[in-house]
């Protein structure tokens, strides 16, 4: 008998592969387009936050000045940059100048005090243009929008100050009267001394701010003149010349808790020194033309070493002439407004606790 041999019979699968092939084309070109241009957003949105951070901490840094406009800042600064190709254009509706609260971490538009620029950097049909893509055309994806933001804060307002990480801080040890440093915020006053910022050097004439007298003051107290005791020292020329030259030190603000600054109900009460004396004279040479911050005293009561200073207040100056010499109605320590930069205030709210401080300008968002 012959054996039998059965074959079965094979499913044809002629252009299958083809199919597949196809198919994973279509995903390749997919996963391909999604790269390419997911990269290339992200590249272009990188350059627009660059263009939005330099364009708000410009704006911010401009706010100091009286005569400045923030929103052209801004616009100028942007324009320096481009994204995706192109030149960043800033609309004046995207800066917004407005108060930023340090707490809550919020920015309000137009809210006070202004202390803040919200700049927000486009690309899209009403600024530069959307975005063009490459291979998400074939999946019918032709552009995007993109926008970015930053906030850059500029505060001024101080209720005191911490110990910096160089070790000391530039407070003087001693203090102004708030009818003379009202004066000279509201620019009354004297002009008989020109700083010139670029060669560090005080001469003779008018420069547009006004000085003040720091001593003897308006308001001194015999025996005393505006000097006080911060620390925890018995009154020592010693100290304030110290003090005078390098600033607090962390031993200086000790019995305050590492810092230097106005209680909760908004001042702090030190006790005076026996006054101001020649032998300071050359301490307060050193620092001709540099920037210091200066208490302000609201009331002072009894004299010399017993008397007790309310400050409420503080003010950046720049000492600019100091004589100690000879007789009482001669001597004099002259200063004027100073910009003073710290990183090392404590901001606080409300009404103006400090004048012509100011923290370095720097991005919150």
């Amino acid at each position: 008998m012959m054996a039998r041999t059965c074959r079965q019979a094979r499913p044809v699968r002629r252009g299958v592969s083809a199919v597949f092939f196809l198919v994973m084309l279509v995903v390749i070109l997919a996963m391909v387009a999604f790269a390419v241009d997911v990269g290339y957003l992200a590249l272009v949105r990188t350059q627009l936050q660059v263009a939005a951070d330099s364009a708000a901490l410009a704006a911010a840094a401009s706010m100091e000045k009286a005569s400045s406009d923030p929103v052209a800042v801004a616009q100028s600064y942007a324009a320096q940059n481009r994204a995706g190709g192109r030149t960043v254009e800033i609309a004046a509706a995207d800066v917004l100048l407005g108060n930023w609260d340090m707490s809550l971490r919020t920015f309000t538009p137009s809210g006070t005090p202004t202390n803040a620029v919200r700049v927000t950097a486009r690309r899209d049909q009403t600024a530069g243009g959307e975005v063009p893509l490459l291979f998400a055309r074939v999946l019918g994806a032709r552009s995007c929008s993109l926008r970015t933001e930053a906030i850059a804060v500029f505060l001024t307002n101080f209720q005191g100050f911490r110990l910096p990480q160089s070790g000391s801080l530039g407070i003087l040890p001693m203090a102004m009267s708030k009818e003379t440093a009202d004066a000279m915020v509201a620019g009354s006053g004297t002009d008989t001394w020109t700083w010139n910022p670029d060669t560090g050097t005080i001469t003779a004439g008018a420069d547009g701010t006004v000085e003040g007298s720091m001593y003897p003051g308006d308001k001194s107290t015999p025996g005393n003149f505006g000097t006080i005791t911060i620390g925890p020292w018995d009154s020592s020329t010693e100290i304030q010349d110290r003090q005078i030259r390098g600033g607090l030190t962390a031993e200086d603000l000790a019995p305050y808790g590492g810092q230097f600054a106005l209680g909760p109900d908004g001042a702090l009460t030190l006790n005076g020194n026996p006054g101001i004396s020649a032998m300071l004279q050359d301490a307060l040479q050193s620092v001709v033309g540099q920037t210091r911050i200066l208490p302000i005293y609201s009331t002072v009561v009894e004299q010399g070493s017993t008397a007790q200073f309310t400050l409420v207040e503080f003010i950046g100056v720049r000492l600019l002439e100091v004589d100690l010499s000879g007789a009482l109605k001669g001597k004099h320590v002259t200063i004027q407004a100073g910009r003073l930069l710290t990183p090392d205030g404590i901001p606080t709210t409300g009404a103006p606790k400090s004048y012509w401080i100011y923290e370095p300008v720097h991005l919150v968002q």
